[in-house]
């Protein structure tokens, strides 16, 4: 069987007929980026000229909590950075131990548990042997009590 297919144009296509629209999405896409920063760009313009007489009491404030500052630079470095630091490094350094420890706790916890399962398989295999050759033995002693019983009395 043949079937007469013929090719279809490229612009008939949907990619075909989204190319075409690529360059305006492309313009409009640039237009917004400019409206957008040109938006923005203004207002920070004008707040940045505005910001230093803002700004100005700041400097001032830090000059006179300056010691303040330092103090608590300093305590903050002896209490909280420095024993963090320490800590992080000591981590960091027994992390290996850590975690060879981890592993050989739970190979040893999965290796007690499939032997525990073996024992009792193995328990079990031989008690039902031993139990199925008692039931044997006490079938045989059943029998031979019932061949030879004695009846006593008149």
């Amino acid at each position: 069987m043949e079937s007469s297919t013929s090719p279809i144009p490229w612009n008939e296509t949907p990619l075909g007929q989204t190319i075409t629209y690529l360059p305006v999405l492309g313009s409009f896409l640039w237009r917004s980026f400019l409206l957008i920063s040109g938006v923005l760009l203004y207002p920070i313009t004008y707040l940045s000229a505005l910001k230093v007489p803002l700004l100005a009491p700041i400097s001032i404030f830090l000059y006179v909590f300056a010691p303040f500052l330092v103090f608590t630079r300093i305590i903050l470095d002896l209490f909280v950075f420095t024993p963090y630091s320490t800590f992080v490094y000591l981590v960091d350094a027994i992390y290996p131990v850590y975690v060879f420890c981890g592993v050989a706790c739970i190979t040893g916890v999965l290796m007690g548990t499939l032997g525990r399962f073996l024992a009792q398989w193995a328990t079990m295999v031989v008690m039902g042997l031993t139990d199925q050759k008692k039931e044997a033995d006490q079938e045989s002693y059943r029998e031979e009590i019932e061949g030879a019983k004695v009846e006593y009395g008149p």
